[in-house]
């Protein structure tokens, strides 16, 4: 199981960047955003938050998400074999 994984090859964090997120949802307790994929629309997947506003609840993230609201952030995609598969948020900027 461990060598299937690894296989997969490893994920390459890219460099901090502007991105308009479209919110699905959260999960508190893991620091979690869904959100649909920007390159894959219909798709999602998660966004790890480590900007410290998520700690407090409600926080700008949580409330965003309960509107399925878009926002835009800086993040760090991260990729595996050229595909987007994670997101790391930084900081909020705004919600749109």
């Amino acid at each position: 199981m461990a060598d299937a994984i690894r296989s997969k090859g490893e994920l390459e964090v890219g460099d901090l960047q502007e991105m308009t997120l479209q919110t699905d949802g959260f999960i508190h307790h893991s620091r979690k955003l869904n959100v649909e994929h920007p390159n894959e629309p219909g798709t999602y997947i998660h966004a790890d938050v480590k900007d410290p506003l998520f700690e407090a609840v409600p926080n700008v993230y949580t409330d965003a998400a309960n509107r399925k609201a878009t926002i835009v952030v800086q993040a760090k995609p991260a990729f595996r074999a050229g595909r987007l598969e994670r997101i790391y948020i930084m900081d909020f900027g705004r919600e749109i």
